[in-house]
């Protein structure tokens, strides 16, 4: 990347000049790498956000997991949406069986991910 400017005049505006090989990059300009959530389900959709981008099925930063979920044709994984957003938006605590589920159903949507 660089700065060009259009014209000789000193004042003239400068316009940011992105090489093709930054286009075809994945990454944004403003993409920082986000930490690893200490939490095991929230780690675990985390991972699965991960992998889901790498099958070019990633989640976009303003959607819900269940409005990513719909968007990419995910289903089947309603268990995972509640305990997700019961432990993300309500801090309560969880079960063992409810991680196991949830691990078994983020297994299944990686499956689906893979048959697209």
């Amino acid at each position: 990347m660089r700065l060009s400017r259009l014209s000789t005049n000193p004042s003239a505006e400068f316009h940011l000049v992105v090489g093709e090989s930054a286009l075809s990059s994945r990454l944004s300009l403003f993409c920082k790498k986000e930490k690893r959530p200490s939490d095991l389900i929230r780690r675990e959709i985390f991972d699965f956000e991960k992998y889901a981008q790498k099958m070019d099925a990633g989640r976009h930063p303003f959607e819900t997991v269940e409005e990513w979920w719909q968007r990419v044709g995910l289903n089947g994984a309603d268990h995972a949406i509640h305990t997700y957003e019961k432990i993300r938006y309500g801090n309560q605590n969880y079960s063992h069986e409810e991680l196991n589920q949830l691990k078994h159903e983020l297994h299944t949507l990686k499956l689906q991910l893979k048959e697209r």
